[in-house]
């Protein structure tokens, strides 16, 4: 799932896409949230190598029409249960 997407549903279900997740999105201030962000401003190509992912779980997931390449795929109850974090700062402007 490409960041555009993430951001889509980050933006579309805010906290209830993480409802599953052992915590919420706890904050730009942290020690955390900020260095993710630093991360992504100043070594993106790090990135991939500092953060360990977003794990998401659905109830229901379906294909769809897509490509040899890339494969599409309808996902129903979606819940991010690891990288809440990782996924609202890479989505929040506001960061």
């Amino acid at each position: 799932m490409s960041l555009s997407q993430l951001a889509a549903l980050h933006k579309l279900h805010d906290k209830a896409l993480y409802e599953r997740n052992i915590r919420n999105f706890l904050g730009k201030t942290t020690d955390v949230n900020r260095a993710i962000r630093d991360t992504l401003t100043e070594k993106p190509e790090l990135f991939q190598y500092l953060n360990n992912g977003v794990t998401a779980l659905c109830e229901r997931i379906e294909p769809k029409n897509g490509t040899a390449k890339e494969k599409v795929f309808s996902l129903g109850g979606v819940s991010i249960v690891n990288g809440a974090q990782t996924v609202a700062v890479t989505c929040s402007p506001e960061m």
